[in-house]
């Protein structure tokens, strides 16, 4: 089976998935929805801190962790499991602050890591030991939010989570939160009410009512009340002698149990895989989405409108109505070279300072930094400077090319039927109008690429991720079988 075979290298291909989701930059996904970096950093340590050592080294002891709210006696039950008074136990909370790992001794060093946590060990020669080491983990409705991560990340990590209540908080959400998830992972779950007064049948009844709801169906422990007097910080032995036993006989039958256990949590986490893989697909869809509306509305900016309306400046001298008059008043108005220019800056300052407006709504409306609009007024500026250049050079054969430049600016911004009279027609005036519209479509293009650089919407592509999850399945259908 899989926990003890390694047909096909399962493990060195669980290791290319961790790497897969490890190299996922996935930072943009906050932009549309939740950022999924977490669930991502979560599958890809269960699978490198316990599937794949668990693949690897099956004789190692199960991992037991014990988790629950404030006050509900964690760590009077971890040392009265290991016989030890090691794990600190006091009316202050939460007073579990570090996790603490009880192992056999020679197993460990003095410190160790679970997930990338930084536990403290303490050996012991405690028989229970032998089949398995046990951790206390901090509060996980602790105050201090970085205990439920860590207590999250123990239980993302364990074989057997035994999940400790009081009789008097057992029904608080945050755990029960914690329990989902536990079991959500497939890891085999103990449920315990500790510290139960005499007669709380009651709170019995209800707690064993709320662990079936969540799908477990063996039955409650019951830890009573106890009065812990003097140094000694264990509950009598007789009080955890069903916690014990359900524990031993885990461990007795730990090649079956683990087997199991390795059995739920792959079939978990791939599930979480191809869940985040959909997740992922769905966000880069509401990416392109987002990332197409903001270069929309940076090219509807720049665009001049089906409308033409009049721009500040500019005044065409109005021709003869006489068609046989036109020639005579086109060379008699035709303008000194320096009014061409004088007029042309006009038209200039009021074309870019409207483009350069325009663009500064936009960055605003997309609260994007100022930045973005680095450079793109002096790109205006060209642009509009290189349609002169080319309204120029399409009226330079025109008997009257200065006449004429001024008409075919007018036309084309503000669609004067004067100015189209004097080039004969409006075709002129639509061709260096569109000309202009290709230059400031350039320039707004290339502030939407920018906006959309800023927003940090980058591209999640699922295609490695989805390749290395289909070698795993893979290689562990062929170990099932």
């Amino acid at each position: 089976m899989v926990a003890v075979r390694r047909p096909h290298r399962l493990p060195d291909e669980l290791g290319r998935l961790a790497s897969a989701l490890e190299t996922l930059d996935l930072r943009a996904t906050a932009i549309v929805g939740e950022d999924l970096t977490p669930e991502c950093d979560r599958l890809a340590g269960v699978i490198r801190s316990y599937l794949v050592p668990r693949l690897d080294n099956p004789g190692e002891p199960l991992l037991v962790v014990v988790a629950g709210p404030t006050g509900s006696g964690k760590s009077t039950l971890v040392n009265s499991l290991a016989g030890l008074d090691l794990s600190p136990t006091g009316p202050l909370r939460p007073t579990t602050k570090t996790p603490l790992v009880l192992a056999r001794t020679g197993r460990h060093e003095a410190g160790m890591t679970v997930g990338g946590v930084e536990c403290v060990v303490c050996l012991g020669e405690a028989p229970i030991l032998e089949h398995m080491t046990l951790v206390d983990t901090p509060d996980i409705d602790s105050t201090a939010a970085d205990h439920r991560v860590v207590a999250e990340t123990l239980i993302d990590h364990a074989d057997i989570v035994v999940f400790v209540c009081s009789g008097l908080r057992y029904a608080d959400a945050v755990p029960w939160e914690v329990l989902r998830r536990a079991l959500s992972r497939g890891a085999a779950v103990i449920p315990v009410l500790n510290r139960a007064l005499p007669g709380a049948e009651a709170a019995l009844s209800d707690f064993r009512s709320l662990v079936r709801k969540e799908g477990i169906d063996d039955d409650v422990l019951r830890v009573p009340e106890h009065h812990l007097a003097g140094p000694a910080h264990q509950v009598p032995s007789l009080a955890i002698r069903e916690l014990r036993r359900r524990l031993y006989d885990i461990a007795r039958d730990r090649d079956v149990r683990q087997r199991e256990m390795v059995y739920r949590v792959m079939n978990t986490t791939l599930d979480g895989v191809r869940g985040l893989i959909g997740e992922l697909e769905e966000t880069a869809r509401l990416l392109d989405d987002l990332a197409e509306e903001i270069r929309d509305a940076a090219r509807s900016a720049g665009r001049l409108g089906e409308e033409p309306r009049p721009w500040a400046g500019i005044e065409v001298p109005a021709p003869p109505e006489k068609p046989w008059r036109l020639r005579r008043w086109r060379r008699r108005v035709e303008p000194s070279p320096a009014d061409l220019a004088l007029w042309l800056r006009r038209v200039a300052d009021t074309l870019t300072g409207e483009m350069t407006t325009r663009a500064r709504a936009v960055v605003v409306s997309r609260r994007a930094p100022m930045v973005a609009l680095s450079g793109v007024p002096i790109l205006i500026d060209e642009a509009v400077d290189g349609w002169f250049g080319h309204v120029r050079e399409t009226v330079a054969a025109t008997p009257t090319p200065r006449l004429a430049a001024m008409a075919a600016v007018s036309a084309a911004l503000a669609s004067e039927p004067v100015a189209e009279r004097i080039l004969d027609g409006p075709s002129l005036a639509g061709e260096v109008r569109a000309h202009l519209q290709r230059r400031l479509d350039v320039v707004f293009t290339h502030l939407g690429e920018r906006l959309v650089e800023l927003a940090e919407i980058g591209e999640i592509d699922t295609a490695e991720l989805t390749r290395r999850l289909e070698a795993v399945t893979r290689s562990y259908q062929f170990a099932d079988a």
